[in-house]
């Protein structure tokens, strides 16, 4: 090969060849880079959690089976098959691990299932024993029971059954080996004693039962010591243990790519700056031999080409071409020192070309008739363009006079031939006032009958009779349009346009016509297929009635999806609120229900974002205005998130201004949420400094607004000002824009790997709801800002009632009737949640699956008060108390669902259900609503401080100082690892003269709150 080929060559590839490699590396770096998958991680890690959960709740279960407190085995199955589902789990060992440390994890994960199945066999040896046992423990005592009712028996041998009675119980309870012998001696005595009695085989069936007891007990004993000795706790700390060293390695890894990463990008920074300076100077000299070029067209050009100073139109730049255009041998003649003015033929049309010039910059096709020097004159068609740094025009001229002398020529005689023929592509008929036919020019493709000859025939000679009086009535209104008018000239910029069809190719072909004068007597007929047209119309129809169809199903859809997830969540928060009420529970299972109800919480704060933007989508969010206590709802605030705030070292205040009004009428939930996601968005990406909510009001008038967008009447409604504004890491100028649009997230926002993109979009509605608007300023690394407004009205202090105080019911006070509660819902779970809420406390309660029931015992049974669903089979809520509300005598209806619309309570009210609540509830607002409309009065359980809660308060960095250096890093190190394990561990090392410090740190682990622990260990971290 050439050697300079071979050079070429080599170049060209290793043009494409170094980027191509250098991108697939960066690609390849960032891949392993972002290879560790927090949800993952996070998922594997409750695993582990879970599965020592659920070892201690197998052992508690297996000795309550032994205490007899455990009536049946279903926790115990359904134990043991949660752990095999999460030990399946546990085999899916995270990919982003090293194979080697999988290896090790399936290894303890082995070890640990062999080890759950001996236990498992043990289990089952277990429960075969203890229902042998169980049978033997019934059936003893009712055996020997019958044989002393008997009134023949021997006293001796009632005595002695009486003394076995005893002494087997006792032994059943202690299992003490002291008394077998001595029950063996009674059974000795029993046998020679009623060897001649009549009772002898109910007497050995008794000691039968006895003997298995005796046996039985200790060997059912052996198995649960050696189900509890088991190593199951220590082999599920061996995963945990193994997967925190694999997961550590992974990290090491990750961060090694990072910086292999940010070297690479370095380094295509710096070769790309290379390579554009690098053009750069190839373009320069590009541009050199462009000019180059330009000036040879500019002096050979066959146009003229000009450039005149704006301000008088001397001409400071000239071609040949221009020059001989005006009469002059050279440009040298007319540059500087001649002006344009010097050559227009009407001197004001330079004036009118300025005008276009100053408005729109630049001008066009430009036709005018200029003067050469000898006198004589030409036209000119020039285009020019504004030059505004340099205050002058730039254009072109060409001389058109000889295409300007064809076309007054031409003009005339072609004048009625252009009205004809502007649309040959349509249909074109020339009629006169009869509908006769005078010309006919078709689109052959859309001819009606095209073989038939039309000239000199009328529309009912050749089209059908409907048809052809449609066009004989447009021929007729479009010649009176011209005889009222009494202008041909005005008439021939008017015209009447008719639609129609006609059978052409078997099909309807749709035609739209236009109708225009031609001459006293004559129209000019041009019609155009618009089948086309029809039938997109036809389309657009049936997806218009589609859509709304498909509107509708999205609403039915969302309802019903607000009915199904809300409805088992409320069981499960119902459910936990009735554990909570137990006096049973130590702090670790209150610990436990704690997490549940916030989980629940949490879960429940999702589907109604969900929902809220669906709604939101749907156009189905509406205003529920009511009065509240605006300061109450601020020291609400301050209390929720003082704490959060204090943990991470931030200063939180709420600034009001003084003539803030106590009391305002607006929707106070959905300014809460708005609050609550500005305020708790403000604390997460603030990691030093304050965050502030500052609150004002001013009253606007129309007259007085600056802003009349602000306003939503001019009867001096208050406007309330909130803005919440932090020290935190900012957003930037780019991200803002799009800062309110669903699911969309600022870099900080993904960064943190929280929160769904929901509550900015449904904040911002729900302020626009409220008659406001809501607007951020940020800069980056320095804070924002976001400001909102809403409308709302002044109120009385005494038409809101007192806040309510959260007890726990215990009972009914007494003197009250016996009152009777009726229960409406098709789902068991749901029925069995309030059954436990009401009937301990004293209620009267009866079930209802479906309304036709429900309308049976209300009839039978007269009930005070009926908590109704509203989804069920048979009959539904919305007929049963439409039905039940029609008797004069009707009781207390209040619906209980789950869905989330504003609609299904207009409508419940409508159909005349007293009141509305909405599932998951908390027991506190059904015993309320029972006060309110029964006049039901309670006993109350005190409620015990919260001496933890006080003590976190008062948790800042500096408390942390009690302890040495090394312990604050490993408690550090703990908390990022989420080892709640070690937590307690360093924790058990507080001494006790700081026995408040333990106890808020513990408070913070047993609540999963470990980013608050790193940030208080974070000022120690060096």
């Amino acid at each position: 090969m050439h050697p300079l080929r071979l050079k070429t060559f080599v170049s060209a590839l290793s043009g494409y060849l170094l980027p191509t490699g250098a991108v697939i590396l960066f690609l390849l770096l960032w891949m392993k880079s972002q290879a560790i998958d927090p949800n993952r991680h996070n998922r594997y890690i409750s695993n582990l959690l879970r599965i020592q959960e659920l070892d201690a709740r197998i052992n508690q279960n297996v000795l309550q089976a032994r205490l007899g407190l455990l009536p049946y085995y279903d926790p115990i199955v359904h134990e043991l098959a949660k752990l095999k589902r999460i030990q399946a789990d546990l085999q899916q060992i995270p990919v982003f691990l090293d194979a080697g440390e999988r290896q090790s994890i399936d290894r303890a994960i082995e070890l640990h299932i062999q080890l759950y199945q001996d236990k498992e066999s043990q289990i089952e040896q277990f429960k075969s024993q203890i229902a042998i046992l169980r049978n033997s423990e019934s059936y003893f005592p009712v055996s020997v029971n019958s044989l002393l009712q008997n009134q023949t028996i021997d006293p001796t041998l009632a005595a002695l059954l009486n003394k076995l009675l005893q002494d087997v119980l006792l032994f059943n309870l202690t299992t003490s080996q002291e008394l077998k012998p001595q029950i063996e001696g009674t059974i000795s005595q029993i046998l020679a004693v009623s060897r001649p009695t009549a009772q002898r085989a109910d007497v050995e069936r008794a000691i039968a039962h006895a003997r298995i007891i005796l046996t039985r007990r200790p060997q059912g004993d052996r198995l649960v010591n050696n189900i509890l000795s088991l190593p199951t706790g220590d082999r599920g700390e061996d995963i945990a243990q193994a997967y925190y060293n694999a997961y550590q390695q992974a990290l090491d890894t990750a961060s090694l790519n990072r910086l292999a990463l940010y070297l690479l990008s370095t380094l295509l920074i710096i070769g790309i700056a290379t390579s554009i300076i690098w053009k750069l100077r190839t373009s320069a000299i590009a541009v050199q031999q462009s000019e180059a070029k330009l000036r040879a067209i500019f002096e050979n050009s066959l146009f003229g080409i000009f450039r005149v100073r704006l301000e008088d139109g001397l001409i400071l730049a000239a071609n040949q071409r221009c020059a001989n255009m005006l009469g002059h041998e050279s440009p040298a003649e007319i540059v500087g020192h001649k002006r344009t003015i010097d050559f227009y033929v009407d001197p004001s049309q330079r004036q009118q070309m300025l005008e276009i010039v100053q408005q729109q910059g630049e001008i066009n096709n430009f036709e005018q008739q200029f003067r050469r020097q000898d006198g004589t004159t030409f036209w000119g068609l020039f285009s020019a363009r504004l030059n505004v740094a340099e205050a002058c025009l730039e254009g072109a001229i060409a001389d058109i006079s000889d295409r300007h002398q064809a076309e007054a020529a031409l003009q005339a005689s072609e004048a009625e031939l252009q009205v004809m023929f502007a649309a040959m592509t349509d249909t074109v008929i020339v009629f006169d006032a009869e509908g006769r036919y005078l010309k006919y020019i078709p689109k052959q493709s859309l001819a009606y009958k095209p073989r038939v000859q039309r000239i000199g025939k009328t529309v009912h000679d050749i089209l059908p009779k409907e048809t052809a009086d449609l066009y004989l009535d447009a021929i007729r209104r479009t010649l009176y349009l011209q005889q009222q008018s009494g202008d041909l000239g005005d008439c021939l910029q008017k015209s009447i346009n008719v639609e129609y069809y006609l059978p052409i190719q078997g099909k309807k072909t749709w035609f739209s016509a236009s109708v225009s004068i031609l001459s006293q007597n004559t129209v000019l007929w041009v019609a155009r297929d618009i089948s086309d047209r029809k039938a997109t119309e036809v389309t657009l129809a049936q997806a218009k009635e589609a859509a709304e169809v498909a509107n509708h199903a999205k609403t039915q859809f969302l309802s019903h999806m607000s009915h199904e997830l809300r409805t088992p969540l409320s069981v499960i928060l119902g459910f936990t609120q009735l554990l909570t009420r137990s006096s049973r529970l130590d702090p670790k299972q209150q610990e436990y229900l704690d997490t549940i109800s916030r989980s629940g919480e949490h879960l429940l704060t999702l589907i109604n974002d969900v929902l809220e933007m669906s709604k939101i989508e749907a156009d189905r969010i509406a205003l529920n205005e009511q009065d509240f206590n605006l300061h109450h709802l601020l020291d609400g605030l301050q209390q929720m998130f003082q704490f959060k705030a204090t943990s991470k070292g931030l200063e939180f205040t709420v600034e009001r201004s003084p003539d803030l009004p106590e009391c305002i009428r607006t929707d106070e939930s959905k300014l809460r949420q708005v609050l609550v996601n500005l305020i708790g968005n403000a604390i997460k990406f603030t990691q030093a400094g304050s965050v502030t909510l500052r609150v004002s009001f001013v009253i606007r008038h129309l007259s007085l607004a600056k802003d009349a967008q602000q306003m939503t009447n001019d009867q001096g409604q208050m406007t309330i000002h909130f803005s919440v504004e932090d020290t935190g890491v900012g957003i930037a100028s780019a991200e803002i824009d799009r800062l309110f649009d669903p699911f969309v997230q600022a870099e900080a926002g993904i960064s943190s790997q929280e929160g769904t993109g929901l509550g900015l979009p449904i904040s911002r509605k729900f302020v626009q709801l409220m008659g406001g608007n809501i607007t951020v300023e940020s800069r980056l690394g320095e804070g924002s800002c976001f400001e909102f407004y809403i409308q709302a009205e002044n109120t009385a202090a005494d038409v809101i009632p007192s806040p309510t105080t959260s007890r726990q019911v215990i009972g009914l006070a007494a003197g009250q009737p016996a009152y009777r509660i009726l229960i409406v819902e098709d789902k068991p779970s749901n029925r069995q949640l309030l059954l436990e809420l009401l009937q301990p406390v004293g209620f009267d309660v009866r079930e209802a699956e479906n309304g036709r029931e429900a309308i049976a015992i209300w009839q039978s049974w007269q009930p005070h008060l009926i908590w109704m669903d509203l989804r069920m089979p048979v009959m539904d809520g919305y007929a049963a108390t439409k039905q039940i509300k029609s008797a004069p005598d009707a009781p207390i209806i209040i619906v209980l669902t789950g869905s989330a619309f504003e609609e299904e309570r207009q409508i419940a009210v409508a159909t005349g259900c007293d009141d509305f609540i909405r599932k998951p509830f908390r027991a506190e607002v059904l015993f309320e609503k029972m006060t309110e409309y029964l006049g039901v009065q309670y006993i109350y359980k005190e409620e015990e401080g919260r001496k933890a809660l006080d003590s976190n308060r008062n948790l800042h960095a500096s408390s942390l100082q009690v302890m040495p250096v090394e312990w604050i890093e490993q408690l550090r190190q703990a908390a990022i690892c989420v080892n709640a394990k070690l937590l307690h561990q360093l924790i058990a090392q507080i001494p006790l003269s700081h026995a408040s410090l333990a106890q808020s740190i513990a408070h913070l682990v047993n609540n999963f709150q470990f980013e608050e622990i790193v940030t208080l260990t974070s000022a120690f971290c060096h």
